[in-house]
């Protein structure tokens, strides 16, 4: 197995957050991160079918779970304190733009007029995965999340130029591919999550012969590291 792969699982609890394994620095194959985004695009598929937006996608909310003796691991959405029903979320003027995460809002809300409805609706949860998954794969972000200035700048180029840069550390094409859909800057032009789910990176043959292997392995590694913890 891969080097950089051991460190990693070597990082997996049965019950984590993503946000600590991204923090781990080690770069995440990409048969693993294939595994989580699937998982965590299916939890928005049924939460947004629902007529629900959950409004706070990022990693600090996607926790890993592996239930002893299942061979899998679960990506799991957490925190469901800014969800929204959409026709609610359809009608917020001002109060919309200061919820969520701020280097995790789409374009429409950092750049909408605030005196207008917002019409994002589960299309705001899909900008916020793609910024999420940027920050898996490259552990870092397109701007400095610190900054609003930073954000809005380059929010302004992006609706200028309508390219996104890809960063080097993303080699996989299939993957970027997926993440410009994502990360589109006009809403209308995003793609859902239950679209998202039908695209070649989860779809082509590699891929489906990847995901169970891959489950397997992650799985039994945090089960392993849990033995050892309680030793």
């Amino acid at each position: 197995m891969d080097y950089q792969l051991l460190e990693q699982q070597r990082q997996l609890k049965l019950e984590q957050d993503l946000q600590d394994l991204i923090k781990t620095k080690v770069g995440i194959p990409v048969p693993t991160l294939r595994v989580i985004i699937r998982q965590i695009l299916e939890g928005l598929s049924f939460i947004h079918s629902k007529g629900l937006v959950h409004r706070d996608i990022k990693a600090a909310n996607i926790l890993l779970h592996s239930p002893i003796g299942s061979g899998r691991v679960i990506a799991k959405i957490a925190d469901f304190g800014e969800v929204k029903v959409k026709t609610q979320f359809e009608q917020s003027t001002m109060r919309m733009t200061i919820r969520g995460t701020r280097p995790y809002m789409p374009p429409e809300i950092i750049l909408g007029d605030i005196y207008e409805p917002k019409y994002s609706s589960n299309l705001f949860d899909i900008w916020s995965l793609g910024i999420l998954i940027y920050w898996m794969t490259t552990h870092t972000y397109p701007f400095n999340p610190n900054s609003d200035s930073s954000i809005i700048k380059f929010m302004e180029e992006y609706s200028q130029t309508g390219v996104l840069t890809r960063p080097l550390q993303i080699t996989d094409n299939l993957l970027w591919d997926l993440l410009v859909k994502m990360l589109a800057f006009d809403r209308k032009n995003r793609i859902s999550a239950v679209d998202a789910l039908k695209h070649p990176f989860f779809t082509s043959e590699q891929a489906i012969r990847e995901i169970s292997p891959e489950q397997y392995l992650l799985a039994q590694t945090a089960q392993i590291e849990q033995r050892n913890g309680d030793k």
